[in-house]
């Protein structure tokens, strides 16, 4: 059998609560999984990639952002199925924490928490979301 390629393309974003001394962002994980990562999802038709990244962050999260800036994207690739081959693009935000309740958190994930960024880069499952976290904390040092 043939196997098919497809593409797909998601935005998310690295919240960040700027008002502890220490920056804190938000890590989330997926139903039935052990796997922590940053919020995203997919665009959807006629969305513009900020839009995707707010908005995945507040159904994913419960909490309201404002983007800073965008930090990056990620490319990879996983098998769907055993004949559907998909290649994604993540573009990630760097967000500034504005209100809401991460106990307020959607049907779609199974918890929802801050962590301080160097306790999250030990939590977070995937290298490449690793790598924007550092990115976002190379920035703040900067500022």
């Amino acid at each position: 059998m043939a196997v098919s390629t497809i593409r797909e393309f998601s935005a998310g974003g690295v919240v960040l609560n700027l008002l502890k001394k220490n920056a804190d962002i938000i890590l989330i994980n997926r139903r039935n999984s052990n796997i922590w990562c940053l919020p995203k999802g997919k665009i959807e038709e006629g969305e513009k990639k900020e839009q995707t990244a707010l908005r995945e962050v507040r159904e994913e999260t419960g909490v309201f952002a404002k983007i800073i800036k965008r930090i990056d994207k990620i490319n990879y690739r996983f098998y769907k199925d055993r004949n559907v081959k998909c290649f994604k693009t993540v573009y990630f935000y760097m967000m500034k924490y504005k209100s809401g309740d991460i106990n307020a958190n959607s049907f779609e994930v199974d918890n929802v928490n801050w962590f301080n960024i160097d306790k999250a880069l030990l939590k977070m499952n995937y290298k490449s979301e690793k790598e924007i976290v550092k990115k976002v904390k190379i920035m703040l040092n900067n500022n």
